[in-house]
């Protein structure tokens, strides 16, 4: 049986309940991709801190037999403090990580929804997608077919854990939604929204 406009609203209204009480309760949500893309970026991290580990031991050795202290040996030490706090950062957005599925059609906003906003009076339209984490051109790599990407060109992104994205979650299309930014209070008019329909 085909569900109606009104049950696909009430579940979209549900799914954001959930990803809120996700919120409250310490987790992320997250699409699959982000998941993954957090996944391959922590094992990309332990194989670069195994590198740094092998650099410093022989850097270490170097100072040793030479008796002087090793520039080399400090700058690769201050690289694998960095990559280390990189590393906890990613573990624990990883460990906090609830995947939520696609959303369904609908037109109230949730993570997976591609958005049209005005900002205040601008007469200019940008477009973004909810997230959960990602940004930019982790979201652009993501979404890429043989035809090119599958965003909009130009398509920024709001996570669900900013100031902006909490607000628009369960906006629907001709309202307004207002946040308090740096420095001054914002209004976003939502334009348009359609669900994200991710390329198999």
């Amino acid at each position: 049986m085909e569900r109606g406009p009104q049950s696909i609203q009430e579940t979209i209204s549900a799914r954001n309940e959930t990803i809120r009480s996700s919120l409250d309760a310490g987790y992320i949500p997250m699409l699959a991709f982000e998941h993954e893309a957090l996944q391959t970026e922590l094992e990309g991290l332990l194989v670069h801190q195994e590198e740094q580990g092998s650099l410093l031991r022989v850097a270490m050795e170097q100072s040793s037999e030479t008796w002087h202290d090793n520039a080399n040996q400090d700058i690769i030490m201050r690289e694998s403090q960095t990559t280390a706090a990189r590393g906890i950062r990613t573990n624990d957005t990883f460990r906090r990580a609830k995947v939520v599925d696609y959303p369904p059609e609908g037109d109230e906003v949730t993570i997976g929804s591609i958005i049209e906003v005005r900002f205040g009076e601008s007469l200019e339209i940008e477009n973004a997608i909810i997230t959960g984490t990602a940004k930019g051109l982790d979201i652009a790599k993501a979404f890429e077919d043989d035809n090119g990407p599958l965003l909009p060109e130009g398509c920024t992104s709001f996570t669900v854990q900013s100031p902006a994205g909490l607000a628009l979650l369960g906006a629907r299309t001709g309202e307004v939604v207002s946040y308090q930014g740096p420095k001054m209070q914002v209004q976003m008019e939502l334009v348009s929204v359609k669900q994200l329909i991710p390329n198999d």
